[in-house]
């Protein structure tokens, strides 16, 4: 187990008391690199319920879960309190010894250069407080909801954030992959129903890289595909805070391929355009000219508080009003729902049907195919 000597313990309580931290605790993590060595970080910090807490000499500690196995059987020997920031050094035990000896006193940050004469040799690092340290965004696509479409990466870092924000689009059966010791935080957005202002989420984001070391924005989809990803990638940008993407399944590839609707198809469209159905400003002001031309598949994301102005707008504009529409319901779980109609005949149709969001809205000949080419059936068992 993590051990303090009494002089470590003796500086984190004055240092707790000087700061007037004393209701708070010292947290702590390791992680080992491909080289082999351990790093170690750690700062003042208030629980987390993914956190192993106990008490040593009247100093509590928090582990993160990612960490308890390298921090097993080290003990912290001596901190070097510096404005802002501390050094420190670790006695390894059993566990992580060979590893930390390899390392040694790193650069000899904080000692002079020319080793540590404060203690027996271990890996020395530098570690700021809650305030100043910083982790890393992970802007992950979650796909269209079926937790298989998840890509390799998306599955392996939901395994190691600390804390989740997600939205409304992604599924249960994903969230269910999130461990349950995990902070989630939701900041889902329906039509006129945003549980948290773009904003608010992008201050959100920067305040939660300011706590944890692994910070998942997952987003139903892709993070670029209407996603808001740039959006937040900017204020992340503006701030320093370290990010990265991970693209995700959008919803018109898994949906369509789910559905049995091909996007392209040498006899019946030759493009494709993905299109949002309201806008910034809520209005669905379109290209409409643009979206009524022959010879394409128009998807539309978000469009069905407008389905009856889409459908209006598109015959005017010279689309034929027995043009092919789908409407797919929670396309690609086991709640998919898949309507077809023409645009002359889909608003009453939807109205009757009582189709609920999410919906993704498919226009175009290739929807023709749909009765002969579905071939996912969550109803029926595997």
């Amino acid at each position: 187990m993590f051990r303090l000597t009494p002089q470590a313990a003796a500086q984190i309580r004055d240092a707790m008391q000087s700061a007037d931290a004393t209701d708070m605790a010292l947290r702590v993590a390791a992680r080992q690199g491909a080289d082999g060595d351990v790093e170690y970080a750690m700062g003042f910090d208030d629980g987390r319920e993914n956190d192993t807490e106990f008490s040593a000499d009247g100093v509590r500690i928090l582990i993160s879960h990612h960490s308890a196995a390298l921090l097993d059987d080290v003990e912290l020997d001596y901190v070097e309190l510096t404005p802002g920031a501390f050094n420190f050094i670790f006695v390894p035990g059993s566990a992580v010894g060979a590893a930390m000896q390899a390392g040694g006193c790193g650069s000899g940050t904080g000692c002079g250069g020319g080793g540590c004469s404060k203690g027996p040799a271990g890996k020395f690092a530098m570690a700021t407080t809650n305030s100043q340290k910083t982790g890393k965004v992970y802007l992950v696509g979650a796909g269209p909801g079926d937790p298989d479409l998840l890509t390799l990466r998306a599955a392996r870092l939901l395994e190691e954030a600390e804390v989740v924000v997600h939205d409304n689009l992604v599924s249960p059966e994903v969230m269910a992959r999130v461990p349950a010791g995990t902070r989630r935080i939701y900041a889902g957005k329906q039509r006129a129903n945003h549980s948290m202002p773009q904003q608010d989420l992008n201050a959100l984001l920067v305040e939660l890289a300011q706590q944890y070391r692994v910070v998942v924005r997952l987003k139903g989809g892709d993070p670029f595909i209407f996603g808001r990803g740039g959006e937040e990638m900017e204020a992340l940008a503006a701030r320093g805070i370290a990010f990265e993407v991970v693209p995700g399944i959008t919803a018109a590839c898994g949906i369509s391929c789910y559905s049995g609707i091909p996007l392209t198809h040498r006899d019946h469209a030759q493009s494709v355009m993905f299109v949002t159905g309201h806008l910034k400003d809520g209005s669905s002001d379109l290209d409409w000219q643009a979206l009524a031309r022959t010879g394409q598949t128009v998807v539309i994301y978000m469009g069905l508080g407008a389905i009856d102005e889409i459908c209006r707008q598109l015959i005017a504009h010279g689309m034929a009003p027995d043009t092919p529409i789908a409407l797919v319901e929670r396309g690609t779980t086991v709640r998919q729902r898949a309507l077809t109609a023409t645009l002359a005949t889909m608003p009453a149709h939807a109205a009757a049907s009582a189709v609920n969001a999410p919906t993704l809205t498919i226009i175009g000949d290739v929807v023709r195919l749909h009765d002969r080419l579905a071939w996912y059936h969550p109803e029926q068992p595997a």
